[in-house]
């Protein structure tokens, strides 16, 4: 993480991604910046990738928080930001609503809650890289569900981890349960066709939160990630029955030739023209 900023221009990057209904992100990295103390109407979450930064939140004064940092605010609680260091911070942060939380607090608990994050710099290396990968995935234009699948999981980390629900957290649903079999045996029958998280989460009759939670308990990933490999399985199918790679990918369901390429050779670790090409000797 500590290169990430590293040949950037001082500045910030700022953008809304279409997760959780438009959550405004943050990309950024100052040297002699000062942030006036303020506060935000959302919760302001992130992480530290380079440097260290020194704030004041709710009158304590020189909290430090170097790199690979945990930042978690509430609400409504003050806050400025330097460096603390001649070369400057580079961070990245995610601003959620308070309402989007709630939900997802309710959902992880089974009632209204209102969650507080216990502090505001978190020692909590594996989630901090989690947000990382997490935040990358929703920059720009190619965004995917699974990115959102993947903050949703993020989210329910930190809120397990390091904020105050005040009651029982549901546990999540086994494989064998009828809501997450229903799920299954959906994404299985129509691996090409659009399945939103919103129309799966009606399917099964519980909260996204709660679904993708769940599905990933059980399965091992997320519901779209699951799609994905789905979608894998008949495109392989698909070349093995003789069709060009550009059928294939259009009767998987993926967008094109090049989305069905790279998600093949993440999985196999080969293309699907070299695995045509196998194949067909084989045969």
């Amino acid at each position: 993480m500590a290169q990430e900023h590293a040949h950037q221009p001082t500045g910030g990057h700022y953008w809304r991604a279409a997760a959780l209904g438009g959550v405004e992100c943050l990309s950024a990295r100052f040297t002699s910046h000062r942030y006036a103390r303020h506060w935000h109407e959302q919760y302001a979450v992130g992480v530290v990738v380079d440097g260290a930064e020194q704030y004041a939140c709710n009158g304590r004064r020189w909290h430090v928080a170097p790199m690979r940092t945990v930042i978690a605010i509430n609400p409504g609680e003050v806050h400025d930001g330097a460096s603390d260091g001649r070369d400057g911070w580079a961070y990245r942060m995610m601003y959620p609503s308070a309402e989007a939380i709630e939900t997802l607090g309710e959902e992880l608990a089974g009632r209204p809650v209102r969650p507080t994050l216990r502090r505001s710099a978190i020692d909590d290396p594996e989630l901090a890289l989690r947000f990382v990968r997490c935040h990358q995935g929703i920059e720009g234009a190619a965004a995917s569900p699974e990115s959102e699948d993947a903050l949703l999981l993020w989210l329910a980390s930190l809120l397990e981890r390091h904020a105050e629900l005040s009651v029982r957290i549901e546990k999540p649903l086994l494989a064998t349960d009828p809501r997450i079999k229903r799920v299954r045996d959906l994404i299985d029958a129509e691996p090409a066709a659009d399945l939103p998280l919103e129309l799966l989460s009606s399917i099964a009759g519980i909260g996204r939160f709660h679904l993708v939670r769940s599905f990933a308990s059980a399965h091992g990933m997320t519901p779209h990630a699951w799609q994905i490999q789905c979608r894998l399985v008949r495109a392989r199918r698909l070349i093995d029955q003789g069709h060009s790679l550009v059928d294939a990918a259009a009767g998987a369901g993926f967008c094109d030739q090049s989305h069905l390429t790279n998600r093949f050779r993440r999985a196999y670790g080969i293309t699907p023209g070299e695995y045509r090409r196998s194949s067909h000797r084989v045969g």
